[in-house]
C-alpha cells in the first residue's frame, strides 16, 4: 500500500451534494492546495482538448501515466483556487471509465468552470487555479495524483499551463488466415490488433489499394474477410486511424507478403478451380471419378489432375467442367488436385484447386474429413432372410434384420428407419447458400455373391430440427428413391441408390439440420444365404 495523499476524501467537514456534482468541504485553510506529487507515482495532467477557452468550457485532460497497482480502482478530479474550499471542488465525480493502472488516463470535466463556481457559491476570478486528478479506491483512499495549472487571464478566459495534446503511441499488428497462402476464390481473413486498445477504425490494404471500407475497432481488434484476391503475391497491411487523434497516434502494421495459388497475366481474367470426387473411399480396382469445375465457365483450356506432384491425367474443359475416371490408383491415401491450364494465358489465368483426399483399400473405410459421410450397412440372407444393424460403422452397421419373402413370393425385402442423417454447414462471406445431398449405394457383397445396389432405396425423408436451430427457416425438399424390385447382381441399370441420385436439397445452408427416412433392401429369391455388406455414401454439394 502506498503513502496516502489523504486518508479519506471526506475529512472532518460536512458533505453537500447536488444533482450534478459533489462538493467536499474540509477543515483546512481557505484556498489551500494539496502539495503536488504527494501520492505515489504522481505526475502531470495535460490538456487533451480545449487547452484554451472560456469559463463555459468543459475540457478533456490526459495523465502522464497510470494509477499504479497499489489498490486504486477509480479516479476523480478537483479544482482548487480562489472562491473554492481548501479541499477543492469535485468537478468530475468518482468514475472507473477509462481507468488504467499502467496506461495514461483520458478524463473529461463533469461540469464547466462556470457551473462549478455557481454550485460552489462563488465566481471565477483572474488568477491561477490548480486542477488535480486523484486515483482512489472504494473507501476514498488516495493513491496517486496528477496536477496542472489553469491560468484565468480574465474571469471568463483560461489557458492550461501544460497545453497538449500528449498522444499515446499505438502499434498495429496484422495476421492473415490461412497462415501461409490460399487458392484464388478462397476466403482470406485479415485481422488487425491495436495496442493499447484505442477506439478507431482500420483500413486494410493490398499495396496502395484499399481492401473494402474501414472496419471499426472493437476491443482492440478489427477483421475483414475477402474472397476477391487475385492469383498473385499480395502485399497486405493494416492502417489504424484513432477516433481521438489528440489522445492516440495512428499506426500501420508491417507488410505481409501473401501468395495466392496460380498466376494471372496482367489483363487476363482470373479463374478458380474446385475439385470433387464421386467417392472418397473405394476398393482396389473400383472406378473413381474426379470432376473439376472452372470459373468463369467460358474459360478455355484443360485441367491437369495430379496425385501429389505426379500428373495422372489431363482433360479439356467443356462448359466449365472437366472429368477424369480412374480405377488404377494404388492401395492407400491419395491427395488429388486439379490445375486449370488456359489455352491463352493472356485471356485467362491458371488456378489450382484445394486437395481432395481419397483412400483405396480392400475394405471400405469411412473418411474422417471432407464433405461426404459414408454410412455402413449389412444384412444376412439365410433361407430368404437378411439382417442389418446400427449405428452405421464397419463394426456396428445398420442392421435391417431378416429379409422376408413378400406376399406374392417374388422377392426378399427388409426395411428400417435410417436416422440421424445430419448436415452441418459453417460457410462465411455470403447468405442463403443452400445445398443438395446425394445418396449412392454400393453392391452388397458376401464372399463371391452380391446384391445389386439398385435394390437399395431411401424414402420418406423428413426434416428433424431442435428448437432454435439455425436452419429452422430453410425450405428443404426431398426426393423418394424406391428400391428396385429384386434385380439380379448382373443388372447394369441405375435404379434405387445405385447411381447416386439427389435425395434432399435446402434453400439455406448455415447451421445444422437432421433428416430421417426409411431404408429398404430388396433381393432376388435366388440370393444365396450369407452376410452381405455394403455402403451408402451421402455427399453434400
Amino acid at each position: 500500500m502506498s503513502t496516502k495523499l489523504t486518508k479519506r476524501l471526506v475529512g472532518a467537514g460536512a458533505l453537500a451534494a447536488t444533482a450534478s456534482s459533489l462538493m467536499f468541504l474540509g477543515a483546512g485553510a481557505a484556498n489551500a492546495a494539496i502539495a503536488p506529487g504527494s501520492g505515489a507515482g504522481g505526475g502531470t495532467l495535460t490538456a487533451a482538448s480545449l487547452a484554451t477557452g472560456s469559463d463555459l468550457s468543459a475540457p478533456t485532460v490526459v495523465t502522464s501515466g497510470g494509477c499504479g497497482t497499489d489498490g486504486a480502482d477509480s479516479f476523480l478530479m478537483r479544482l482548487y483556487g480562489a472562491g473554492f474550499s481548501s479541499d477543492g471542488f469535485v468537478i468530475t465525480t468518482p468514475t472507473d471509465a477509462g481507468f488504467s493502472t499502467s496506461a495514461p488516463i483520458t478524463a473529461s470535466f463533469g461540469l464547466t468552470f462556470k457551473d462549478a463556481a455557481t454550485l460552489a457559491g462563488t465566481t471565477i476570478q483572474t488568477g491561477e487555479y490548480d486542477l488535480r486528478l486523484q486515483c482512489v479506491d472504494t473507501l476514498g483512499d488516495v493513491f496517486t495524483d496528477f496536477t496542472t495549472e489553469v491560468d484565468f487571464t480574465s474571469p471568463t478566459a483560461y489557458s492550461f499551463k501544460t497545453a497538449g495534446p500528449t498522444q499515446v503511441t499505438t502499434a498495429t499488428s496484422l495476421t492473415v488466415t490461412p497462415g501461409t497462402s490460399a487458392s484464388v476464390g478462397d476466403p482470406v481473413t485479415l485481422t488487425a490488433a491495436i495496442t493499447p486498445a484505442a477506439t478507431g477504425s482500420v483500413q486494410f490494404k493490398d499495396g496502395a489499394a484499399n481492401l473494402g471500407s474501414p472496419v471499426t475497432v472493437a476491443a482492440g481488434s478489427a477483421s475483414l474477410v475477402t474472397s476477391a484476391l487475385t492469383a498473385a503475391t499480395h502485399s497486405l497491411s493494416a492502417v489504424f486511424t484513432p477516433t481521438d487523434a489528440a489522445a492516440f497516434t495512428s499506426s500501420t502494421s508491417a507488410v505481409i507478403s501473401y501468395p495466392l495459388n496460380g498466376t494471372t497475366t496482367p489483363g487476363a481474367t482470373a479463374t478458380t478451380t474446385t475439385l470433387a470426387a464421386d467417392n472418397t473411399s473405394v476398393a482396389t480396382g473400383d472406378p473413381i471419378t474426379f470432376t473439376a469445375a472452372v470459373a468463369p465457365a467460358d474459360a478455355v483450356g484443360s485441367v491437369d489432375f495430379k496425385d501429389g506432384s505426379a500428373t495422372i491425367g489431363s482433360q479439356p474443359v467443356a462448359a466449365g467442367t472437366a472429368s477424369l475416371t480412374l480405377s488404377s490408383l494404388s492401395v492407400g491415401p491419395h491427395s488429388i488436385t486439379a490445375t486449370f491450364v488456359p489455352t491463352d494465358a493472356t485471356a485467362f489465368g491458371t488456378s489450382d484447386s484445394a486437395a481432395v483426399t481419397v483412400t483405396v483399400t480392400g475394405v471400405v473405410t469411412p473418411p474422417t474429413t471432407g464433405n461426404t459421410d459414408v454410412q455402413n450397412i449389412q444384412g444376412t440372407v439365410d433361407a430368404g432372410t437378411v439382417t442389418v444393424s446400427t449405428p452405421y460403422t464397419p463394426t456396428s452397421p445398420l442392421d435391417l434384420g431378416t429379409l422376408a419373402l413378400n406376399s406374392d413370393a417374388t422377392l426378399l425385402s427388409a426395411s428400417k428407419p435410417f436416422e440421424n442423417i445430419t448436415v452441418t454447414d459453417t460457410r462465411v462471406g455470403a447468405t442463403n447458400l443452400g445445398w443438395s445431398m446425394t445418396a449412392k449405394s454400393s453392391n452388397l457383397i458376401s464372399g463371391t455373391d452380391a446384391i445389386n445396389g439398385e435394390n437399395v432405396g431411401l424414402t420418406g425423408l423428413t426434416k428433424n430440427l431442435v428448437a432454435g436451430n439455425a436452419q429452422d427457416g430453410s425450405t428443404v425438399t426431398v426426393t423418394n428413391v424406391p428400391a428396385a424390385n429384386g434385380v439380379s447382381a448382373a443388372d447394369a441399370g441405375t435404379a434405387g441408390l445405385k447411381s447416386g441420385p439427389t435425395v434432399a436439397a435446402a434453400t439455406a445452408g448455415r447451421g445444422t439440420i437432421g433428416l430421417s427416412g426409411q431404408l429398404t433392401l430388396n433381393a432376388p429369391t435366388s440370393t444365396n444365404p450369407g452376410l452381405y455388406k455394403g455402403t451408402v455414401t451421402f455427399t453434400i454439394s
